[in-house]
């Protein structure tokens, strides 16, 4: 079992990230960079299954084939708990239909109600920390500019940082031109790259502001 490793990520109540030993504060977006999707969904299955083992909601907008490999991983190293995936009040998986009002360069507020309308709602019985993955293929087709991508990403980070909630991004590095990502992680402060939590290089602090 790996030695616990505390990423201080803000000044929110710690969370477990279930894996490697991770732990990170709440109010937090991490990228998640990738090759291949085999190496990098059992990390993702983990984060999701510490959420659900401390009775957190989940939330996931991934695209079709990410969402079925991960379904099937999660069947098949927690058969017992899989049913929990079909609870909304555990699981929750956005319907793709939605992407286009979400993801919306010409109003980039969308994303932040989007985050609000499902947090508070998730609130009224009982409050409940939420743990949120996002596929960026999912918004990807939206965004003509690098910078309109760096911004939804901004309105994320800033709409986030007051609530408990983990932020998870997927980047398929395969799906994603070079200029887009660089623009995108400008405001990712924390990046998951072969299994190892790092602080971003790239980050810049200032844009915070």
């Amino acid at each position: 079992m790996s030695a616990p490793r505390h990423i201080w990520t803000s000044p929110r109540g710690i969370l477990d990230l279930g894996f490697q030993g991770y732990s990170c504060n709440w109010g937090t977006s991490i990228a998640i960079l990738y090759e291949d999707l085999d190496s990098v969904l059992p990390s993702i299955m983990r984060i999701l299954h510490a959420g659900l083992l401390a009775e957190n909601r989940q939330n996931c907008f991934l695209s079709e084939p990410v969402q079925e490999a991960l379904i099937h991983l999660y069947e098949k190293k927690h058969p017992a708990e899989a049913v929990h995936l079909q609870e909304p009040e555990h699981f929750s998986f956005t319907d793709p239909a939605k992407a286009e009002i979400i993801f919306n360069p010409d109003d980039p507020l969308q994303i932040s109600d989007h985050i609000d309308n499902f947090y508070y709602a998730s609130q009224i019985d009982k409050e409940t920390p939420i743990r949120s993955i996002l596929d960026i293929r999912q918004a990807l087709p939206f965004y003509k500019k690098p910078t309109q991508l760096a911004e939804m990403i901004f309105h994320i980070n800033f709409t986030i940082c007051s609530k408990d909630w983990l932020q998870i991004v997927l980047y398929d590095l395969n799906e994603i031109s070079a200029t887009f990502l660089m623009a995108a992680l400008e405001y990712h402060a924390f990046v998951l790259r072969n299994n190892k939590l790092i602080q971003n290089t790239l980050y810049k602090e200032d844009k915070k502001k």
